[in-house]
Formats: structure tokens, C-alpha cells, sequence
């Protein structure tokens, strides 16, 4: 499991340290190097599967997993010293250190220094570097009559690309195989299959009774159907296209949690995008009882309601306080910082800074002054 990440003259940041868990929450405000943290651990990920280069002597910037002009666009601007440095350790105390060259106008950057039997070993060992690591972009694919197999990429995780494209055929795959959910503690309703859990799931976080199934048109296209019961009791039949943007954006989520292994790395941006608050809220918990269980999960998040629901899950004894980091990134004095806001066992907040999902309280007291003048 990775327990830190340090950037050094990356982007926004001079010199950032971020420290990990198996639940790792990254919040904060637009600008402030959310994105970058995770950013810098796709360059590493794509930089090692893309086999034209050597990862020991160059990084792919721009790339299949990041959208970022050349190299040069890396270097932090407030720093005289030329190129970066991304710093990775995990919770053995195993870490590695590439530093790279910021002068070129390409999508690769030369690496100027690394150890390489360091680098060899985490490559190995870490799931960064897997096929069970998994990633989706803030905006997932959008709900199809028909899901089309997109030609493969040497980036793409068992999800797809990294708006989850192969979801419909993971999903079939699974049903073909009669796959059962790996981690036990996510199976639910009395189901073990994913199929079943799928759909007790999305039922689950969205507040409905849905069942989801796929039908496998040929070997090139899957049909993903969601059946409800009507007030009358008739089954409704309804394909993607006709129901709420949530259940499709919800959907790579829940499939690729439930298809993950043990000790798998997830990364998701805005997993609440789409989703009614209360749905958010069980979004959280969702999240929280698979890094309880075994899933390194990184999450950028914007949503005081997940966040609250990783704190009910804590409080309900579903994660450990201590499994959970939560990094509060904002800019002071036109330094970018990242700081820790810490959970207690009982769900509360101990040290809430300043702009952390406070705009809520905020503006209740300013309606509160306009109806008392």
C-alpha cells in the first residue's frame, strides 16, 4: 500500500508531502494541486506500460491517462531549480524517487536521476504498476443504447480507458463466468456473485430497487438494461439512455470495486458526480467498507455528503479512523499546501481549517443576519 507521495517543483507545488491510507480523500479548492497529486501517479503508471520508452530514462507526460501539454508545463514557476522530482514510499518503508528534466516542449521528459533497482522492485510489487489497478475520470462515459467495444489500449486498466469503457463487457464477463465478488465484506443481500451485488449496490447508494443485467449483442457490443417494478407491480424494462445520468455515471464505480482484488489500487475523481446528496452519503460508505477491506481506493472528491459518509462509516465501526487521510489542499500567500484533517473514532472533524466545506454554515448565518435586520 502506498503510505506517501512528495512532489517537488511540480506544477503548483514547490515542495508537497500528501500521506496516504487505505481510504485517502483529496478535497480542497479549485487550483489548489488536487488533480496534480493524482496526475502524478498516472505519468508514472503510463510511463512504465508504454514499452517504446524506459521508464528509468524517460516519462510519457502527455498520455492516454493525462491530459498535459509537454514537460515543460510541469515545472513549478515559483522554482529556479530545473525539474521535478515525484517521490513515492509505501507503509514498508520501500520507495521510489524519479527526478526528471522540465526543459523540453515534448510529451516525454528525460529522467535525470532514480535508483533502478528501487524502481525495479516497486514496478514488481506495487499495484500502481498492475493489471488490477483501476481508474476513472471525473467525467465517465455517458449512458449508451449500446456499448461498442473501443479498440485497447496498452494504458487501459480492466475498466477501459479512464472514462471506463470496457464497464458493460467487465460487467458481462463477469456474468459469463459467474464471478463472485472477491472481497466477501462487499458481498450484500445474501448474494456473492457481482452480478446480484451490482445491482443490490446501485439499489443501495441510489435509494431504488434496480436490477441491472447486460446481454452480450455480439463480441463487439453489450446492452445494459435497468428493471424496476412499477406502482401496479409490472417489471419495466429501460435501457440507459432513458434513466437518470447517475445510474450510468455510478455504475464503473460499483463494477470495478466489486471486481477488485485484494490489495488492487482504485483512483476515482468526483465519484458524487450526478448523485442526490443522501445517495452521495452512501457513496462514502461504499467506499469506505472496500479500503476497509483490503482496496487502497484514492478519491478527489468535492462533496461535503461522501465525506460525511466516510465519517458515518467510521462512527458505524465499517473503517478505522486511522484508515482514513483526509488532505485539505488550498493556496496561502500564493503557496499551494496541502494539509491533514483528521478523523477521530467517533466520525468528528478535529482540526477543521478554514474553506474546508464550511460554505454550508457559512451562508446559513448570513441568511440568518438578513432576517434578523
Amino acid at each position: 500500500m502506498l503510505k506517501f507521495i512528495t512532489l517537488k517543483r511540480f506544477k503548483c507545488f514547490s515542495d508537497m508531502m500528501m500521506q496516504l491510507a487505505p481510504l485517502s480523500l483529496i478535497t480542497g479548492v479549485n487550483g489548489a494541486g488536487k488533480s496534480s497529486v493524482i496526475q502524478a501517479l498516472l505519468i508514472l503508471r503510463q510511463s512504465y506500460l508504454d514499452k517504446k520508452y524506459s521508464i528509468s530514462e524517460q516519462l510519457r507526460i502527455n498520455g492516454d491517462l493525462t491530459d498535459v501539454p509537454d514537460a515543460a508545463s510541469l515545472h513549478n514557476i515559483n522554482s529556479e531549480e530545473e525539474g521535478f522530482v515525484i517521490e513515492l514510499e509505501d507503509e514498508k518503508g520501500i520507495s521510489c524517487n524519479v527526478e526528471a528534466d522540465t526543459s523540453n516542449i515534448s510529451d516525454i521528459a528525460k529522467v535525470i536521476s532514480t535508483d533502478i533497482n528501487s524502481l525495479e522492485r516497486v514496478i514488481n510489487n506495487w499495484p500502481l504498476f498492475k493489471n488490477t489497478f483501476a481508474y476513472l475520470y471525473s467525467d465517465r462515459g455517458h449512458p449508451l443504447s449500446r456499448y461498442e467495444r473501443k479498440q485497447e489500449s496498452i494504458t487501459d486498466s480492466r475498466l477501459g480507458d479512464r472514462y471506463g469503457s470496457s464497464t458493460a463487457f467487465c460487467l458481462q464477463r463477469a456474468i459469463n463466468t459467474n464471478m463472485d465478488v472477491p472481497i466477501k465484506a462487499l458481498q450484500r443481500d445474501g448474494y456473492s456473485d457481482v452480478s446480484n451485488n451490482v445491482s443490490a449496490w446501485e439499489s443501495y447508494i441510489l435509494g431504488e430497487v434496480i436490477d441491472i443485467s447486460s446481454n452480450e449483442v455480439d463480441r463487439q457490443s453489450v446492452e445494459i438494461t435497468y428493471s424496476f417494478k412499477s406502482k401496479n407491480g409490472e417489471d419495466i424494462n429501460m435501457s440507459p439512455v432513458n434513466m437518470a445520468f447517475g445510474n450510468s455515471y455510478v455504475l464503473p464505480i460499483i463494477v470495478g470495486i466489486l471486481t477488485a482484488e485484494k490489495d488492487s489500487l482504485f483512483i476515482v475523481e468526483n465519484p458524487e458526480a450526478h448523485l442526490h446528496p443522501s445517495a452521495q452519503t452512501r457513496m462514502g460508505e461504499f467506499l469506505s467498507i472496500a479500503a476497509a477491506n483490503g482496496i487502497q481506493i484514492i478519491v478527489e472528491t468535492h462533496s461535503d455528503h461522501l465525506i460525511n459518509g466516510v465519517r458515518l462509516a467510521v462512527l458505524d465501526q465499517e473503517i478505522k479512523a486511522y484508515d482514513v487521510e483526509t488532505s485539505f489542499f488550498t493556496i496561502q500567500d500564493g503557496e499551494h499546501v496541502c494539509r491533514r484533517v483528521n478523523i477521530d473514532e467517533k466520525g468528528t472533524l478535529n482540526n477543521w481549517p478554514i474553506g474546508f466545506f464550511d460554505e454550508w454554515e457559512n451562508n446559513l448565518m448570513k441568511l440568518a443576519k438578513g432576517k434578523m435586520q
